[in-house]
């Protein structure tokens, strides 16, 4: 008999990890600013293992450019993600790269790549 794997999100799989005994600490890299879901916001609440940071990259300060790289994501959504994630987890660390330059951006625009 062939089994079916059971599909499951990303907080659901460090949940189930999180249940694994000898694994102390959890720690992910890299979550697309678009991908941060509420289910994993919340998962810094109630995950012992899961260490206090996420590694969160941006690209731009301008809603105009980030919507021409098709980014999924605007410098509100992502401020108002850095604030969830704040609110559930007062101590976390958070990280990013910070990516600069895209053609034809405007110096105007180039002022406002940082949240």
């Amino acid at each position: 008999m062939k089994r079916v794997a059971e599909e499951l999100d990303f907080p659901e799989l460090l949940s189930r990890i999180n249940e694994i005994e000898g694994i102390q600490r959890i720690r992910f890299t890299t979550s697309h600013p678009q991908d941060l879901s509420e289910g994993l916001i919340q998962a810094f609440s109630w995950l012992d293992k899961l260490c206090e940071h996420i590694h969160l990259p941006f690209q731009s300060g301008s809603d105009r450019v980030l919507k021409r790289m098709h980014r999924g994501y605007t410098r509100a959504s992502y401020l108002e993600k850095v604030d969830r994630l704040k609110g559930v987890c007062p101590s976390i660390a958070i990280t990013g790269d910070v990516i600069v330059g895209f053609p034809e951006r405007r110096k105007k625009i180039s002022k406002r790549r940082c949240p």
